[in-house]
């Protein structure tokens, strides 16, 4: 799996496109397979280290985006982790 590491007024998110992990199943177990993921790829000791996990799948004129905080729950919006997200496609 490869993901990017983004920092943003002192938030860290890492971002995952979806077409690079396999989290399929019903909706609602999907849901729950993206929270363990970011709670394993957020912890400092045996993680990567962040505030958030922003799981992503660009088309060609629109993104569509989640994110989960730290804990596995899934957050509404982040100014911060949207700021990463914009940086990462322009460079991709």
């Amino acid at each position: 799996m490869i993901f990017y590491k983004t920092v943003s007024a002192g938030n860290d998110f890492i971002h995952i496109n979806l077409d690079e992990i396999d989290v399929s199943g019903a909706n609602r177990k999907a849901q729950k397979n993206k929270g363990i993921l970011a709670i394993s790829l957020c912890s400092p000791k045996t993680g990567a280290g962040a505030d958030g996990v922003v799981f992503y799948k660009a088309r060609k004129n629109e993104v569509d985006f989640e994110i989960f905080n730290r804990d596995g729950k899934e957050a509404e919006l982040s100014g911060n982790g949207m700021a990463g997200l914009s940086a990462l496609l322009f460079f991709l």
